[in-house]
């Protein structure tokens, strides 16, 4: 399977009503989407650790992603509070995806591991 394709697996969804003004706000951040769905209530399909980048649905219609307007913050507070916990921190400008993330907690737990070796006998050194 695709890395894209595996990462789509992993993406957040909330529903939002798209203002008169054609704006939704989401952690934060403000967003315009297409003039066709102003007071409609849309899907946003979001990577919570790259809110520069959402798709909208309108039922299983997928229009152009929502361009962001006003971008104060780059990852869900949400997911950042929860997935990271015993992961190294990671600079705010720099973005992560799930499956980054994935690897940074296995070398963070691989790194943390006491190697131990079996000898002939069995006992542990």
């Amino acid at each position: 399977m695709p890395l894209v394709d595996l990462n789509e697996l992993f993406l957040w969804e909330e529903t939002r009503k798209v203002d008169k003004t054609g704006c939704i706000r989401l952690d934060g951040n403000t967003y315009e989407v297409d003039s066709d769905l102003v007071r409609r209530t849309v899907t946003l399909r979001y990577d919570p650790f790259d809110l520069s980048e959402l798709q909208v649905w309108d039922g299983e219609q997928q229009y152009a992603d929502a361009v962001p307007v006003e971008l104060n913050n780059k990852r869900s507070r949400k997911a950042a509070a929860a997935a990271l916990d015993g992961v190294p921190e990671t600079p705010a400008d720099e973005t992560l995806s799930f499956l980054a993330l994935a690897e940074r907690k296995r070398q963070a737990a691989w790194t943390t591991e006491e190697l131990r070796f079996t000898g002939k006998g069995g006992d542990v050194r």
